[in-house]
Parts: C-alpha cells; sequence; structure tokens
C-alpha cells in the first residue's frame, strides 16, 4: 500500500543554485538537530539537516513506547464486498489473499494522531488520502465525513473517547480481486476500508531539539482554523 504523497525531490539543473550560492545559503541558515537522550548521556552529539556534521541521530518520534492494550485492540473494517463496517478483535482482523493492497500494493493510506479525543488537523489529513485515491482513479466509495465518523466509532470502541497519544492508521485498497490481476475491471465490490488505532506514546528522550546559528528554536502550537464543520464529532 502505497502513501498518499512523496516526500522524493529532483533537480532540474537548470534550476539548481550554484555551489557558491549553495554554500552561502548554508552557512547563513544551517538548521541542526539534537537529539535530546544522546545529548543527555553524550553532551553533545548534533546532527545538521544539510547532512554536513558529525554523529547520526538513532532515535526519534517513530520510536514509541510498547502497550499491552494493542493486543485487543478492536479494529475497524469496511468489507467492501458487503458494504458493512465492523469492529473485529485484532487478533481475527484480516484481508483476503485476494486483496488488491495484498496482491498488488494497490491503495493508499494515511496516519493521524488522537489528542484528547479529537483528530488534530482532520481536515488535511482525509483530503490528503482522498487525492491520493484520486491519483490513482480509486472510488473511495464514502463521504469524506463518513469516513471520519468510521474512524471516530472505532476508537471510541476502543475507550479512546478522550485519549492522547493514540496513532491511527487508516488504510484502503482498491478491494477484493476476482482473479490475481491488476485490471480494475476485475474488483469485486468497492474498495476495503481498514481503521487500526494503536495506542502509541513517544518513547522517553526520542525529542530533538532544533538549532539555526547555535540558537535553539522553541515549537509553538496555534489554533488552527477549520475550514468544514464535518471535521468535528
Amino acid at each position: 500500500v502505497s502513501r498518499g504523497q512523496s516526500s522524493a525531490r529532483s533537480l532540474n539543473p537548470s534550476t539548481a543554485e550554484s555551489p557558491t550560492a549553495a554554500a552561502a545559503a548554508a552557512a547563513t541558515s544551517r538548521v541542526i538537530v539534537e537529539d535530546a537522550a544522546t545529548a543527555a548521556a553524550a553532551g553533545a552529539s548534533r546532527t545538521s539537516l544539510d547532512g554536513g556534521t558529525s554523529s547520526s541521530v538513532s532515535s526519534g518520534t517513530h520510536v514509541y513506547v510498547a502497550d499491552p492494550r494493542n493486543e485487543n485492540i478492536l479494529v475497524g473494517i469496511r468489507d467492501g464486498v458487503t458494504d458493512h463496517f465492523d469492529l473485529i478483535w485484532r487478533p481475527q482482523a484480516r484481508v483476503s489473499v485476494l486483496d488488491s493492497g495484498f496482491m498488488l500494493g494497490d491503495g493508499v493510506w494515511e496516519g493521524i494522531r488522537l489528542h484528547k479525543g479529537v483528530l488534530p488537523f482532520a481536515e488535511p489529513h482525509v483530503k490528503r488520502l482522498y487525492e491520493a485515491a484520486k491519483a490513482l482513479d480509486m472510488d473511495i466509495g464514502v463521504t469524506p465525513k463518513q469516513l471520519l465518523q468510521m474512524i471516530y466509532t472505532t476508537v471510541d470502541a476502543n475507550g479512546m473517547a478522550t485519549a492522547s497519544g493514540v496513532h491511527i492508521r487508516v488504510m484502503v485498497s482498491r478491494g477484493l480481486k476476482s482473479t490475481p490481476y491488476q485490471n480494475p475491471k476485475v474488483t469485486v465490490g468497492k474498495p476495503t476500508i481498514v481503521v487500526l488505532p494503536e495506542w502509541k506514546e513517544a518513547a522517553s528522550g526520542t525529542r530533538r531539539k532544533y538549532y539555526i546559528n547555535g540558537k535553539q528554536l522553541h515549537a509553538c502550537l496555534r489554533a488552527v482554523p477549520q475550514a468544514s464543520s464535518w471535521v468535528y464529532r
């Protein structure tokens, strides 16, 4: 299953900066990342985003604390053939070997965090998922509002209605195939939708510190106005 958007960049020789200009820019706006845990242990372990310094950072916010509650998570699955959305105990949650996502990697996914029972930036997350599906000429078969309701139904069923420290993976494949063949014409029913929430707190000491010209940067969160009302419960 492919990610909605790629982070890869291509360089156009006709528009690329000259080595002199690039060096000047790097000298004036160099950003350095410091791993808090490593720095505490080693004193000064820093890595620059421009790839120019000493030791590498081996941890980040993707390093998480294992939580035994995840063994009994309920997974939300919309069966594209029956068009039913069901909550299934994680050990029993599965898709067919003829599902497009398993067989062909034909699908999209999005990762969303839950904060105090709410999905921050829900609208851009969901829009990106739909844009990725459109790029694959895939009709998800539900409206964005209906998809959001599936997500909230799943997290609520797992006792996460007011929780933080939850990561949700929303996966959409083109759906079941009648035979191992990539042609969309052999797809049976609608796309398969899977909503998989997990208790996933970042591990202690994985936060990084950012520096520009030796000065530490501090993140500042502000309220972001939502363009649509459907992003709320």
